[in-house]
């Protein structure tokens, strides 16, 4: 009996070895039970929309976000939830309930006895659609629940999700939405009381004299929607509580049983003088988009098909048929690249602390019993270090129109930046901070409420942030990439670069100044003091991290086509490259190593900047001269060792796979990608942040990429740190226009497409390199 029990067995398990490497249908994520509650949420989304889908006792909930919601504290509001419930009920019943993420064509479907509900949004306008289909007549009502149906206090460590955080100043209210049955739906918004935080930010900065000039964001903003169906009417209304947060429902009923129903939710976010010119904008929008969306599912449909032919990484471990952790690889980096994906062509960039995608935060502490509008490090504040890793990855999947967000948010602010310069040091260029709100001023908390009387206006009274000015230089190389990957006109951001490299020469000019009579060190260079190298190393001197960025940022913009810079600020530029400070370097354990900076004062954190010439400055890598050097600091600098992790946004998994350590890199991206241990696979955190933590993802994707893909000197590498025992194809982008094709199946390397077809002599196969082999090459 035992032997007839084995030959099946080991023939079914050898036929699942030799399978083919999954494809993206391998990846959609199924789920054959319903789900406890909120956090064993689905997402969904497109455009800038984007919803938590799930199934809880017979009823399907959806919580509904859109880019740019933020109140008059900044705290990035949810619009609301939705609750579908169906009669007779498909899910009480037998088994066979299937809750499927279709990558391929962006939706989630929710099926059961007979009725199927499909929730899928526009791409190219703000409308959420619910479809649901029956094989017999059903009856369907929608109830749009929300919690801010009345002025409620915001206590405690509640404030941590608005621009007050720790600090409240007063009594802070989250003032109640608008919300009523109009005609044959549902109404509801929010719009911004006159006095927000941006005003208490400017008065506590010192800026009033000059607001009427400043960007403002959360002034008369408005943003909300109109819920409406096809043949359904206004019902009842109804008070209820979900989790911690009590609310009022106002709910839609069909007006009679049928096979099929369609319902919508019309989105509208906008600034205007009067609230009746929102509410007008609104339903025009309502009436064309109900003549002119005939297209739209197709429309949409089309658009995710592109995005995942355009990139996309499948990744299987060899001789292995189960969903281990190398297929978990490349099930994650694309589950969460469609997160990136729903907010595609949104006002404001993907927040890293969530996105759009944040549920009731019992569930990601139990302790924090506060409404889903929750999200810790506040909603309209931007932290620059974590945003960066969100949109990086962008550039290698070709998603280059998802970056646009993010560039906008910083092209808003520029004129904000650049007057803190002018009124707090009277010099030229735009002082950005690393936690910077959305209208361009340091978070008022941050700034510090309790400032010493003669410090320095302009700085923020905070041992982590002080002098932490650089990773804007990061934002800077993506913009300018966009030409160097896409051949894009990247001419309109040149005032923005040419404005933040300006600040670091005048600003570390004036501050040399202000301490001697000589501008600059003995050898004519700038003195970068006080600085600092991310938040770890503060009061530093000559930081590397700001050194390469620098170097680096001035050599791609005079690498431009000479018509979008002009010859007297190419000139400018080179007098800067000139007065830039060498790298630091020091020795450990007898090897040189890359130091964080020439000095510093004190560790404040736990991030690696002495390896940021590695990545994202490129200064050092595979094909480059004195690699050995940061991989001597990757092995011998003991905050480097102690520092590493794949929690978060650390970003030992990149570095490793920069330096061609393939054993180190696939240990730290097995870390990064494996399950998040929450029902969505990709929904990680809340690490340093929150959940789903965006810049975990981001980290991860942008690891894996360069395990694949690497540039230098015009060639590209491929494999540079794959591991043996893994299969894997892969479509991503590289400079020049190219896009790759390539796969490993079995051991054996195909290189399947390279586009355009003369960027095929520029491969090379590092696959089978060793460590040794991979120091010796040098292109440049």
């Amino acid at each position: 009996m035992l032997r007839s029990l084995i030959i099946p067995i080991v023939l079914l398990t050898c036929n699942l070895a030799m399978s083919q490497l999954p494809e993206l249908k391998d990846y959609n994520v199924i789920w054959n039970t319903q789900s406890k509650n909120s956090s064993e949420s689905m997402p969904v989304g497109g455009g800038d929309i984007g919803l938590n889908v799930w199934v809880e006792d017979n009823v399907i909930y959806a919580y509904f976000s859109r880019s740019g919601t933020f109140d008059e504290h900044n705290t990035f509001l949810k619009l609301g939830r939705l609750k579908l419930e169906l009669t007779p009920n498909p899910f009480t019943q037998g088994d066979g309930f299937k809750q499927e993420l279709v990558l391929e064509d962006g939706y989630v479907k929710i099926e059961q006895n007979g009725v199927e509900v499909k929730f899928w949004v526009d791409v190219f306008q703000p409308v959420i659609h619910i479809d649901v289909v029956g094989k017999d007549k059903i009856e369907a009502q929608l109830s749009y629940e929300n919690w801010r149906y009345k002025d409620k206090p915001v206590k405690g460590r509640a404030n941590n999700a608005n621009s007050y955080k720790w600090a409240p100043q007063g009594d802070i209210i989250t003032y109640a939405d608008s919300i009523k049955f109009k005609k044959e739906g549902v109404l509801f918004y929010h719009r911004n009381r006159p006095h927000t935080v941006f005003d208490v930010a400017v008065k506590q900065q010192g800026l009033e004299n000059y607001k009427h000039a400043m960007m403002n964001p959360l002034k008369e903003l408005t943003f909300g929607g109109f819920i409406y169906g096809d043949n359904f009417s206004p019902h009842e209304t109804y008070y209820g509580v979900y989790r911690d947060a009590d609310f009022k429902g106002f709910t839609l009923k069909s007006n009679e049983p049928s096979k099929w129903h369609t319902l919508k939710v019309q989105l509208f976010t906008k600034q205007t003088d009067e609230l009746k010119t929102w509410k007008t904008a609104l339903f025009s929008q309502v009436k064309a988009y109900k003549k002119s969306s005939k297209n739209a599912k197709k429309n949409s449909v089309g658009w995710w098909n592109d995005f995942w032919d355009r990139s996309f990484i499948y990744t299987k471990k060899r001789a292995s048929h189960l969903k281990d952790t190398v297929y978990q690889i490349g099930q994650n980096y694309q589950l969460f690249r469609y997160m990136l994906g729903t907010n595609a062509y949104g006002q404001y960039p993907t927040k890293f602390n969530g996105g759009l995608y944040t549920y009731d935060p019992y569930y990601v502490d139990s302790t924090f019993t506060f409404s889903p509008d929750f999200r810790n490090w506040g909603g309209g504040t931007m932290t620059a270090q974590n945003q960066r890793l969100v949109y990086f990855p962008m550039l290698k999947s070709g998603d280059f129109d998802m970056m646009k967000s993010q560039f906008k948010f910083y092209m808003r602010m520029l004129k904000n930046a650049e007057l803190r310069s002018q009124v707090y040091w009277n010099h030229k260029g735009a002082s950005f901070t690393e936690q910077i709100e959305n209208y361009g001023l340091p978070n008022p908390s941050e700034y510090g409420w309790k400032r010493p009387v003669d410090y320095d206006p302009g700085m923020q009274y905070n041992a982590w942030l002080e002098y932490q000015w650089d990773t804007v230089l990061e934002f800077c190389k993506m913009m300018l990439d966009q030409y160097y990957y896409a051949g894009l006109n990247v001419e309109p951001y040149i005032e923005f670069v040419l404005s933040s490299l300006r600040f670091f020469d005048e600003h570390y000019q004036y501050l040399a100044r202000k301490r001697g009579a000589k501008t600059f060190d003995a050898n004519g260079d700038l003195i970068i003091y006080p600085g600092s190298a991310a938040e770890t190393y503060k009061m530093s001197t000559n930081a590397n991290a700001t050194i390469s960025g620098l170097k680096v940022i001035i050599k791609k913009v005079l690498d431009l086509p000479t018509s979008w810079v002009s010859e007297n600020n190419r000139n400018y530029l080179r007098e800067l490259n000139d007065r830039i400070p060498p790298l630091s370097f020091r020795q450990l354990e007898g090897h040189k190593v890359l130091s964080p900076a020439k000095s510093w004062e004190r560790i404040n954190n736990t991030e690696v900047p002495q390896l940021y010439p590695v990545y994202p400055w490129g200064i050092y890598g595979l094909g480059k001269a004195d690699l050995e050097i940061a991989q001597n600091t990757w092995k011998y600098d003991p905050d480097a060792r102690r520092f590493r992790s794949h929690i978060g946004w650390k970003q030992s998994n990149i570095f490793a796979a920069r330096m061609g350590m393939t054993q180190q890199a696939s240990k730290y991206i097995k870390l990064k990608l494996a399950n998040s241990g929450r029902r969505f696979p990709s929904f990680w955190g809340p690490g340093f942040d929150w959940v789903p933590d965006h810049n975990w993802g981001g980290s991860a994707m942008i690891g894996l990429q360069e395990m694949l893909m690497q540039e230098t000197a015009g060639k590209i590498l491929l494999f540079p740190a794959w591991p043996k025992q893994w299969d894997v194809h892969f479509k991503l982008h590289a400079k020049n226009q190219t896009v790759v094709e390539a796969k490993i199946e079995n051991g054996k390397v195909e290189i399947l497409s390279v586009k355009p077809k003369e960027r095929k002599d520029d491969i090379i196969n590092l696959y089978n390199m060793t460590i040794e082999q991979k120091l010796k090459l040098n292109y440049q």
